[in-house]
Parts: C-alpha cells; sequence; structure tokens
C-alpha cells in the first residue's frame, strides 16, 4: 500500500443527537477524470469534547482506504463535518472505503465505488490580440479573442498578476498588456497555457480606475471624489449623482445621497466619452444606547462579582464592549462583569464606528463595605490570621511583589492569580520567615486588565484585585 495524500483537518462543529460514527459521506464530482481531484464530505459525530486528529488514505487493489481518526471525550455527541480533496487513483472503477476511527475503536464505515475516466489535457486556444480599443464601452470577454477553440474552464491572470474577475476586459479600468488564460491540472495530465495582447488607442481619455469609497451617514467632512479616482485619470472631467444630476467633485455626507457618482471624461476622436465610478457607501452611526437617570447610578456590595451592566441600557447596539473606571476592557455587551475585581467607579459601555466616531454610554458604579446591611466582608478586609496584605506595583505590568503578614502561624499557604472569569491563571506556593512571607511574581504574559489576587489557606482566603497594564 502507498500513502498518497494529507491535509490539514478543519472540523465544523454543530450541536445534534447523533450517535458516535459516519452519518454520511458525499464525493464528488460524480465523474470525475484523471485530472481532477475529488472531494469527499465526511459527515460523522463523537463527542463533543473530542477533537479530529489527523486521516490517512492508501490504496490495495482497486481500493482507496480513507481513515479519519479522532480523539477525547466529554459532553453530548455533536455532529461535525470534514472535507479534505484528493488526487484519483487512475482511470476505471474504484471502491473508496471511508472509516472513522474513535480513540482507537473503529466506529464507522462507509463504501462507495466512483468510476474515473481518463483526463484530456484541456485546450488554451490560440494567441490573440486586440488593439486600439477605446477606453469607453462595454466589457469583452477575454475568451473571444483567443483564436482556435479553447475550453472553458481555465483562468485568467492579468499584466499585473492579478485574477481577473469572470474574465471579462473592462474598457478604461482593465490594464494594457499581456493576459494569460491557465490550466492547471493534476498529472498525468499537463498544465497547459495561452496569451493575448490588449492595447488602447493612443491617445486615450483616460477617467481613472473605479472605486469604493466608505462614509459615516450623515457626519464628517467632505470627500474630493477626484482625489478617491485609482490610476492616473485626466482632468477635466464631469461628474453626475446617483440618477445622473450634475454634480461637482465634493461629496458632502451631511447633504448628499449615497450612491454611485460618474466622472465622465471626453472622448478623443474616434473613441467616445469614458466613464469611471466612485460608489459611496454609507455606514450608519454606531448607538451605544442611554441610560436613565433613575439608573446612571447603582449601588452594590463591595464583593459582588457578577453584574449584567447591559440591563440598564436601552436602545443600544450589543457590538460594544464594557470599560471599568480603569479604562481596561471589562467585557463583551452582555457580559456578567466581576465588579468586585474591577472595581468602582464610571463603567463605559463603548460601540465601535469604523469610519463613523464610537459612541458611548456611562454607568456610576458604587460599591458599598460590609458596614452597610446585607453585605459582607469585601475583598479589602483581612480575614483571621492574617494581619497586612499588600500588592506592589498596583497596576503592574511585568511583575508585582506579594507581601503579608499573619499574626500567628496558620499553617501552609499559597497565592493565586484569577482572572475575572474564575479562570486560574497562576498559582505559587509561600516560604513565610516567621510571620512573614514576601514573593515576587511575573505577570507580563497574563491578559491585560483587572484580575484578582489571592492567598489561600487553611484559614480561609484573602482576595486583592490587581490592574495589569
Amino acid at each position: 500500500m502507498r500513502h498518497i495524500s494529507t491535509a490539514i483537518l478543519l472540523v465544523a462543529l454543530s450541536t445534534g443527537a447523533w450517535a458516535q460514527g459516519i452519518n454520511s459521506v458525499v464525493i464528488t464530482p460524480q465523474n470525475p477524470t484523471t485530472c481532477t481531484l475529488i472531494h469527499i464530505q465526511f459527515n460523522g459525530s463523537m463527542p463533543q469534547q473530542a477533537n479530529l486528529t489527523n486521516f490517512t488514505s492508501t490504496i490495495s487493489g482497486d481500493t482507496m482506504y480513507v481513515t479519519f481518526f479522532a480523539a477525547g471525550n466529554g459532553g453530548q455527541n455533536t455532529s461535525f463535518t470534514q472535507g479534505i480533496d484528493l488526487m484519483v487513483p487512475g482511470a476505471g472503477t474504484w471502491v473508496i472505503q471511508t472509516g472513522f476511527v474513535l480513540n482507537g475503536n473503529q466506529v464507522g464505515l462507509n463504501t462507495q465505488t466512483i468510476n474515473v475516466a481518463v483526463g484530456v489535457t484541456s485546450d488554451p486556444g490560440e494567441y490573440g490580440e486586440l488593439t486600439g480599443l477605446c477606453t469607453g464601452g462595454a466589457a469583452i470577454p477575454l475568451l473571444s479573442i483567443l483564436g482556435g477553440t479553447p475550453d472553458p474552464g481555465g483562468s485568467w491572470t492579468d499584466p499585473l498578476g492579478q485574477v481577473v474577475p469572470n474574465g471579462q476586459f473592462v474598457p478604461g479600468q482593465s490594464p494594457a498588456g499581456f493576459y494569460i488564460y491557465n490550466f492547471d491540472v493534476n498529472p498525468p495530465c499537463n498544465d497547459t497555457a495561452q496569451y493575448i495582447y490588449v492595447d488602447y488607442v493612443t491617445p486615450s481619455a483616460i477617467p481613472g480606475l473605479n472605486a469604493t469609497v466608505q462614509v459615516c451617514e450623515n457626519w464628517g467632512g467632505t470627500v474630493n471624489l477626484f482625489d478617491t479616482l485609482g490610476g492616473t485619470p485626466d482632468t477635466g472631467g464631469t461628474w453626475t449623482a446617483p440618477g445622473g444630476a450634475p454634480h461637482s467633485a465634493v461629496y458632502d455626507p451631511l447633504t448628499d445621497p449615497c450612491g454611485a457618482y460618474t466622472y465622465t471624461v471626453p472622448g478623443i476622436a474616434p473613441c467616445p466619452a469614458a466613464t469611471a465610478t466612485i460608489t459611496i457607501q454609507c455606514v450608519s452611526q454606531p448607538n451605544a444606547g442611554s441610560v436613565s437617570a433613575a439608573n446612571d447610578t447603582i449601588n452594590r456590595c463591595y464583593n459582588d462579582t457578577s453584574e449584567v451592566l447591559s440591563q440598564f441600557v436601552t436602545g443600544e447596539q450589543n457590538t460594544g464592549t464594557w470599560y471599568n473606571g480603569a479604562g481596561f476592557a471589562a467585557g463583551p455587551y452582555n457580559a456578567h462583569i466581576n465588579i468586585a475585581a474591577n472595581g468602582p467607579g464610571t463603567y463605559v459601555y463603548v460601540v465601535p464606528g469604523g469610519v463613523c466616531p464610537n459612541d458611548s454610554t456611562f454607568i456610576h458604579v458604587v460599591l458599598w463595605g460590609d458596614s452597610i446591611v446585607g453585605c459582607t466582608v469585601g475583598m479589602d478586609e483581612p480575614v483571621d490570621g492574617f494581619s497586612r496584605f499588600e500588592l506592589m506595583p498596583n497596576p503592574a505590568q511585568d511583575q508585582v511583589t506579594i507581601e503579608l503578614e499573619r499574626d500567628r502561624d496558620t499553617g501552609p499557604a499559597w497565592i493565586e492569580i484569577v482572572g475575572v472569569d474564575g479562570k486560574l491563571l497562576r498559582r505559587a506556593s509561600l516560604t513565610f520567615n516567621g510571620l512573614f512571607a514576601r514573593t515576587t511574581l511575573g505577570v507580563g504574559d497574563l491578559p491585560r486588565g483587572a484580575c484578582i489576587v489571592r492567598v489561600m489557606g487553611d484559614q480561609g482566603a484573602l482576595a486583592r484585585r490587581l490592574m495589569l497594564r
């Protein structure tokens, strides 16, 4: 047996109540040739926390064996889709046997038969040229310029090495020069290519190249349309607005409509006028919503760990981010924000605007201490056994020094750094010299923003908020 192909596995997962195994296998094209690849679309199911690891493909006799391997357990079974492309073994009738192995055990097998025809080398046609073109006029299919009887389905590349959309030469927009028509195929077939040459009348009216400009709807300064044209447009042309009405070369987002603005350059005989288009795309201004006077300040206990601030905002978009009073990101729109870790202050909800200015709304958060009825010991309150807990510096950037003092020996203790989402980021043991301990931890690789530093021991836990910047 011989190995014939490998690929990177990319998996699309979706929930579903499937048994572990193969749900279906689809092979395309239906009638491949020796010049084409076959695409195997593998649809299976496995535990949610399992992952595809690799696949193998081998040939024995007239059978191609394709096996997908996965490993892992945990979670309900979920469906997934994986596609791979393989070289066809040769002309004739082939059996494609697709297997699925999970944690070393085969959990599915699919068998199909395909008929592979002998591939024929594609004909790219004969050299052609088209000169004396005007810079205005309708698009020209490049295939029509080739001589002979070229096969369809090849790809076109322009003189700048760029792919030609739909194989169309657009006068005034497409560059002059040599264009390549190419068939890139698999062995045993051969790659083939042909050239054509296209050129304009000299001199020609040059209107510039089409372009698209995004502006903020009903906001911002004016745009000089001529300056946004690509290429080297001739001066002295005229502009028309969407609908064909005359327009100046200046677009004003406060008064002008969105759409296509056309620049027309008078033709040079024997050619007609040439045009280029600037498409103005208007982007709506962002909306961060508003907070009522009754909700612009909220009072919470100093050790409250979860607050959904978006519940106090109305009319907002859900694409923004919350920032705490220190300016660090606290979470996306509907996040459960750990306000004990992020601290009191003015929280800002910011919706990005792109070409528009960002929009913001504000909520003031006040954290009460344990003297308020209903609040328990806050994060800055010492617990039994500890008399001092210091973080230096705070905010920190690359490292933080932790100093502790306790009033008696309370047994072993250790340090934990926890993110505002509760994820453990770092753990280190503490060594006491009598009742005093001092240790320095590197934090340069941790996410910027708020986190919690906890001292853990037999007597409980003591926590401080640390800002990383």
